[in-house]
């Protein structure tokens, strides 16, 4: 008999038992054990018995599941003791005797709810090991008259479920009970391994140097940010608690550049985590109310992964990450810009993850006072220091635009006439200079990109890009550095004419780019396609001119007009719909003597 533990965050309880080998989790009816919430998948994931062992198989679920604070993909092995994470969803699993009764699948008695809700998450910490050793650490412990002649023993008594070289004697005062504000500082002794004897009334030997910044510490304050976000105080205290602690007694030998573990060293890793909070909660440290496992998964991302970055690199809805020190994360989604919930448990955790993602970017270098390089999987990444920053460290990370729609399929879906579509490819046929602008760069992208799939593949691109947004079908492409290409100004214009690109790629101008634009049209380059932000196209044409301007004092303004005209033949006004998709409002041809607009 399967015996199947559904623990919802918040503290509800259910027990399902079945009598069948393979059972379905997943949000709708159908599924064996329905998980009604809107982050779990259709069909999410599976259970198996299988020669008499438990298998959990993820459905190529949308948010994935985790098996112990890890993300699977396909079936995994798992025991009784481990832990299955999907959505607000703990599950555990195990293999009841045969003939025994099976239970319908409804909620756990009212009567032992609370019982529930007070003991589950001690019950899948993994048991204490082993029962000598307890027996002989009690006795040792009995002998040191530090503590209060209690009858009562204290939890302190126990002995931590931790590895013994991780043990250390540190005193808890049990009495009188601790401020509610500042709560005395833990002591984690450094370097005097000899036991400290304390009276009770007197303070511990390390008082308010802990609390002085800029040294990340063990919090006793929340940060001003958290409140205004609504994030749970009291989750944040133990992130950072555990950050600290673990920093020395769990991730001290760890390469702190070392991304890939194995199942073995991940289990291992998560092992330790678990206990140290087993052993902060005995000491009365840890808040009873914050759930052990995702606070789990959070600290062993914020030593191993990218801290709550992890999660978002592997979300394709984010479309802008945005970091402004350890306290502010900003995400950028379709619907608009959102605060994560989250952050980074200090300074010393969001210095980790800058060097790790300098180091998937391929740099080797510092932030000093900028870095700038593309991720694996194309975003484009920017990191900025002390001076240029004057809070910490700011990171900006944009995705890359991932679209597929070609200018047919924007005319199937109605977000461009057959006219304008005509003038386009009109357009680009003549290889005419073409000027995107309104919406963002957010909409700009997947529509250039549309434009370029329409182009026959033996045509030639130059794409000068800073980021890795765009998607063509041609083979023949060649892709320059955007920012060498400016250092080199005006001599790169030459180089660019000689690659014979039948299109020149220019997306996001910049008041810098503006004098190449001019630069490749006067040398006869033609088919450059470029984009900025404006929201009309006599707007666009007067800004260029303007720029061209600045950059020219002793050009009139008659001439920097003539000179935009040549570089810019048709401009095409994108707009937002009531879906937030772009969709094609205008196209103005400026071959002629006066402007031909086609809606």
């Amino acid at each position: 008999m399967l015996k199947v533990l559904v623990m919802e965050k918040g503290g509800k309880e259910q027990e399902f038992n079945f009598d069948s080998e393979q059972i379905s989790l997943g949000r709708v009816r159908g599924n064996d054990v329905v998980l009604a919430k809107p982050n779990i998948s259709k069909r999410h994931a599976l259970i198996r018995v299988v020669d008499g062992k438990l298998y959990i198989e993820d459905l190529k679920s949308t948010n994935g599941t985790l098996l112990n604070g890890r993300r699977i993909s396909g079936a995994r092995p798992f025991e009784a003791k481990d832990q299955i994470q999907i959505g607000d969803f703990a599950i555990t699993a195990l293999l009841a005797p045969a003939g025994g009764v099976l239970k319908p699948a409804t909620a756990a008695p009212k009567e032992f709810e609370s019982e529930i809700t007070d003991t589950i998450s001690i019950q899948a910490i993994p048991e204490p090991e082993p029962e000598p050793i307890v027996v002989e650490d009690f006795d040792v412990m009995l002998d040191v008259e530090v503590i209060d002649d209690d009858d009562e023993p204290s939890q302190i008594d126990l002995p931590p479920v931790l590895p013994s070289e991780l043990l250390e004697p540190v005193v808890v005062e049990q009495k009188p009970p601790m401020p509610a504000v500042e709560p005395p500082t833990p002591i984690v002794s450094k370097v005097k391994p000899e036991p400290r004897v304390m009276p009770a009334p007197k303070p511990a030997p390390k008082p308010a140097p802990i609390y002085q910044p800029p040294q990340d510490s063990v919090p006793r304050r929340v940060l001003p940010l958290v409140a205004d976000v609504g994030i749970n105080d009291e989750y944040q205290m133990a992130l950072k608690l555990v950050s600290e602690r673990a920093q020395e007694l769990v991730f001290a030998t760890t390469n702190p550049l070392q991304t890939d573990f194995d199942d073995r060293e991940w289990q291992s890793l998560s092992d330790s985590v678990m206990k140290l909070i087993d052993r902060l909660r005995r000491e009365n440290l840890f808040p009873a109310s914050v759930d052990p496992f995702p606070l789990t998964q959070d600290i062993l991302f914020e030593f191993v992964g990218l801290g709550p970055l992890e999660e978002l690199l592997a979300d394709n809805s984010v479309k802008t990450i945005t970091v402004y020190g350890p306290s502010k994360i900003f995400v950028t989604r379709k619907d608009g810009v959102h605060q994560l919930a989250k952050i980074f448990s200090g300074l010393a955790t969001l210095n980790r993850v800058v060097l790790k993602l300098i180091n998937l970017a391929g740099g080797q270098k510092t932030v000093d006072p900028t870095f700038e390089g593309r991720l694996p999987d194309g975003s484009s990444i920017l990191i900025m220091g002390y001076p240029l920053c004057d809070h910490d460290l700011s990171i900006v990370i944009n995705r890359p635009v991932v679209t597929g729609d070609t200018l047919d399929d924007l005319l199937t879906q109605g977000r461009i006439s057959k006219a304008a579509l005509d003038a386009i490819n009109e357009a680009t046929s003549k290889h005419r200079s073409i000027l995107v602008i309104g919406c963002k760069r957010g909409g700009q992208s997947p529509f250039i990109s549309a434009v370029l799939k329409s182009l026959k593949r033996e045509e030639r691109l130059v794409l000068l890009e800073e980021r890795r947004d765009l998607l063509t079908n041609q083979p023949n492409v060649v892709s320059l550095n955007r920012s060498v290409v400016r250092l080199m100004e005006d001599k790169v214009i030459p180089l660019i004419t000689r690659l014979d690109g039948s299109f020149v790629v220019m997306p996001d101008l910049t008041t810098s780019d503006v004098r190449l634009l001019v630069g490749l049209a006067l040398s006869g380059q033609g088919g450059v396609i470029s984009s900025m932000v404006s929201d009309s196209w006599q707007s666009s044409i007067s800004k260029l001119t303007s720029i061209l301007q600045f950059q020219s004092p002793h050009m009139d303004a008659e001439s920097a007009k003539r000179f935009v005209g040549d570089a810019v033949n048709c401009v095409i006004q994108l707009e937002p719909n009531d879906k937030q998709e772009f969709v094609v409002k205008q196209v103005v041809s400026l071959d002629g003597s006066k402007p031909v607009v086609i809606s």
